[in-house]
């Protein structure tokens, strides 16, 4: 029933706040018939802060916290990263003894982002003021893990999908969403995708 149903901390991407986010994490939860939290993180949605690669980690750790001290079960709790949310997706599941993650449209490292241009960034501050290691920290996850990127993504370019996911332990899954860009992902994969990435959350809660 739904008190069994997977819970996913969907840490969104840089294309707008919560608000904007509402319809996506609806659709979501109920394709994927999963719980879903969305936190907005500091400097987001009217949020106190700036954002920096540690205060979005201690964001992501605390909306994290916030669940299973109400009391969801850590073995119940997907973390999914959907673009620069893919980061602290990591972070988590390096930190809390998470159900599995899966990061969309992601990078594997700051550093190999850093000659591209970001036009999604309110958070230009950053490339000087992180380095999300994702490569570093998906390499020591030994629960579940999925990459999923776009094969026409023009800001985070599909190669960075496949070097996050050979970082990765063998078993972690990678799945191409062919002709998918970075922000019509969800709308290119549509329904089947939002069902499948479900029927996998519910496998690994099973464990």
């Amino acid at each position: 029933g739904a008190a069994d149903a997977p819970v996913v901390l969907f840490l969104h991407g840089n294309a707008g706040n919560i608000a904007t986010r509402a319809g996506l994490a609806a659709w979501f939860a109920t394709t994927a018939r999963c719980r879903v939290l969305m936190p907005d993180y500091s400097g987001y949605g009217g949020n106190e802060g700036s954002p920096s690669e540690d205060e979005i980690n201690a964001d992501a750790l605390a909306a994290f916290d916030h669940l299973v001290a109400g009391g969801i079960p850590a073995r119940r709790i997907v973390v999914f990263g959907e673009s620069i949310g893919g980061a602290p997706a990591l972070h988590v599941a390096t930190q809390r003894p998470v159900a599995g993650v899966a990061v969309q449209s992601t990078f594997s490292s700051l550093s190999s982002m850093a000659l591209r241009v970001y036009p999604w960034l309110p958070l230009a501050a950053l490339l000087v003021r992180g380095s999300f290691p994702s490569a570093g920290r998906i390499a020591t996850l030994e629960v579940p893990v999925l990459v999923i990127h776009g094969t026409r993504d023009s800001i985070v370019p599909f190669a960075e999908g496949e070097r996050l996911h050979a970082a990765a332990r063998p078993g972690a899954e990678f799945l191409a969403i062919d002709g998918a860009d970075h922000n019509d992902l969800f709308d290119v994969a549509g329904d089947a995708y939002l069902r499948g990435l479900g029927d996998r959350f519910r496998r690994w809660t099973a464990r």
